[in-house]
């Protein structure tokens, strides 16, 4: 039998093992249970399995309220490491997070800054950046 302290810490549960050296004081402990070699084995399995990913979706708000997507952008989902990366295929850009919440919301801040910067310069752009603006100008507009 194996004494586990179940915690709940930003979401996910927590089981103590021989590399935890101290819990941090956002950590609550839950419950104590006594639990048999098998049963402690798969809840550590469990802890450690990566969440699964969608291999893509459409993003449909980029969280600036000026502007206004009409058409989604395609988004490409993957895990790199520890790392979960989107990329919005279209536009070459990318977002970065511990889960996928955090990367989208780096992809949306990355289309975002790109929207702003390419159409102040949309008069000077190479043609890789004026293909870039004219698919963005074709998904995203400004708000009346």
């Amino acid at each position: 039998m194996v004494r586990a302290e179940v915690l709940i810490e930003k979401g996910e549960a927590k089981w103590p093992d021989a590399e935890a050296t101290a819990y941090r004081p956002s950590a609550e402990i839950v419950t104590t249970h006594l639990l048999s070699n098998e049963h402690m084995g798969i809840l550590l399995a469990a802890q450690r399995a990566p969440a699964a990913l969608p291999e893509a979706l459409l993003v449909g708000t980029i969280r600036d309220g000026r502007l206004r997507v009409h058409s989604p952008i395609h988004v490409k989902v993957m895990r790199e490491g520890e790392e979960v990366v989107t990329e919005a295929t279209e536009l070459n850009e990318f977002g970065f997070g511990e889960n996928l919440s955090e990367a989208l919301d780096d992809l949306q801040a990355a289309v975002r800054e790109l929207y702003w910067s390419l159409m102040k310069d949309q008069h000077r752009l190479g043609p890789e950046l004026e293909r870039v603006w004219e698919v963005l100008h074709r998904k995203i507009e400004l708000r009346p």
